[in-house]
């Protein structure tokens, strides 16, 4: 179960790095978009799928001793409470943030834009999750991953922003 939750964490990761460098259209034409965007949508798979090893594994492990209700309903869990919750939140917010996308041309831009913006929390909570309930969260490489990850995607979302005030000052500008 720990392979898989540290699997899900990254593809999450990635999803967010693909997504984030996709909105803040910093590819240049470096990279193909189209290509970027099937990243994107790959590593979000991933992150699905290895989520729900991952939980299926946490249930299916009689020492975990996580009942498949607390794997789906936040505070369920009689251990691990607030950790688990953190988690299962997360995977909700991912859960529906894959579906609407899947579903993107069938809603509203607007509500599938707001969906998405909540990956951002997703992904906090994923983190907060991993270290909170991670058996391995004291390991030099788990600290190192949290660290790599959390300030990779802190700086582009800082670039993006940074490229949006930009964009927006040039066209207030003319």
């Amino acid at each position: 179960s720990r392979a898989t939750g540290f699997l899900a964490y990254v593809a999450l990761w990635l999803s967010m790095v693909c997504g984030v460098l996709i909105s803040a259209g910093t590819l240049g034409g470096r990279i193909s978009r189209r290509w970027m965007i099937d990243l994107h949508q790959e590593w979000t798979l991933a992150a699905v799928i290895a989520t729900v090893l991952h939980i299926a594994l946490v249930v299916l492990n009689p020492e975990a001793d996580i009942s498949p209700w607390a794997a789906i309903i936040p505070f369920a869990s009689a251990r691990m409470t607030g950790s688990m919750a953190i988690g299962t939140i997360s995977t909700l917010l991912v859960t529906l943030i894959a579906v609407t996308s899947w579903a993107r041309t069938r809603i509203p831009y607007e509500a599938w834009r707001a969906i998405h913006a909540l990956a951002f929390g997703a992904m906090l909570l994923a983190l907060a999750h991993s270290i909170a309930a991670g058996t391995d969260t004291t390991s030099t490489g788990a600290q190192a991953l949290y660290l790599a990850t959390s300030v990779s995607l802190t700086g582009l979302i800082a670039l993006r922003v940074l490229l949006t005030l930009a964009g927006r000052a040039r066209s207030e500008a003319s």
